[in-house]
């Protein structure tokens, strides 16, 4: 197996974060560590071979509330939440709400 360093602004240890894949970089949301719930998100591309990890700030909209224990996926060059206590409403990172968008 081989290893890979990683290195930039890495995430916290937290527990409960979700993640997802969308143009070879792998984003990270959310969790919780000794100070409670985040909803941060932090992205490492997969393909570049610097494995370098960057906190990405929120562009525009509401920022999502501070979450852990979730479900992510791409929809539409967007990454998604699903917030379980409401699995109709689902609320994107690249609509109106812009976190991430592809390019």
């Amino acid at each position: 197996m081989e290893s890979c360093q990683m290195s930039g602004e890495v995430a916290p240890p937290m527990s409960g974060t979700c993640g997802c894949s969308l143009n070879g970089d792998m984003y990270i949301f959310g969790g919780c560590n000794d100070n409670g719930q985040t909803n941060q998100l932090y992205c490492v591309n997969l393909l570049d071979g610097k494995y370098s990890w960057r906190k990405v700030n929120h562009k525009s909209g509401s920022s999502p509330s501070p979450r852990d224990k979730r479900t992510c996926w791409v929809f539409n060059g967007s990454v998604v939440p699903l917030t379980p206590e409401l699995p109709v409403q689902v609320q994107h990172f690249g609509t109106k709400d812009t976190y991430v968008e592809a390019e």
